[in-house]
């Protein structure tokens, strides 16, 4: 195997665990301040890959639009789950344990029903490659790498420098404590 291929491929990994980094850190986030390990937390992607599909590819949204769609309507689930499903099993670990895979298998087997089990492939919104001597990237993996680095140094410094950041961080750290200096843990939670 010649150097360029190597490169070539640690670039094509790269891209792909970017994407993996960006679902670990909403899985660390879920588990620190709920410490619910959320088993159904890859079932939220799926539903925000759905919203992808039918607003861009079979209603013809605008991309960008689409995305913000595609978030708010996974934010909205997301908060809907916990306030009427994980928020009375704080401290109960088991129980959410087993209530997280019960969501699972809904969203998984409601996904079936209602979409079918076929692939619903999203035409990428960026085409065309960059070409560095040798190696080639696409632009929709190099467009992915970026965003998700900025996405991540974006969650840093809210997590380290904004008041919603810090108080997340002390209901992580010690809920109690957090909540003797006024933070809310209810809406940290959301």
């Amino acid at each position: 195997m010649s150097i360029e291929l190597l490169v070539q491929a640690l670039l094509n990994g790269f891209g792909l665990a970017m994407v993996y980094v960006l679902v670990a850190l909403g899985l660390t986030l879920i588990f620190s301040i709920l410490e619910i390990i959320n088993f159904a937390h890859g079932e939220f992607y799926m539903l925000g890959g759905y919203v992808t599909y039918y607003a861009y590819a079979l209603f013809g949204l605008n991309y960008f639009a689409t995305l913000v769609l595609a978030i708010l309507t996974v934010g909205l689930a997301g908060v809907v789950a916990e306030r009427l499903i994980f928020h009375d099993l704080r401290g109960r670990a088991l129980n959410a344990f087993i209530v997280s895979l019960g969501l699972l298998w809904v969203m998984q087997a409601s996904a079936q029903l209602a979409f079918g089990v076929l692939d619903k492939p999203v035409p990428s919104a960026f085409s065309g490659v960059v070409r560095l001597g040798g190696l080639v990237i696409s632009v929709e993996r190099l467009v992915v790498s970026l965003s998700a680095i900025v996405l991540i140094v974006a969650l840093y410094l809210f997590l380290r420098l904004s008041r919603p950041g810090r108080a997340m961080r002390a209901v992580a750290q010690d809920p109690e404590a957090a909540a003797l200096q006024g933070v809310n843990i209810d809406a940290v939670s959301a």
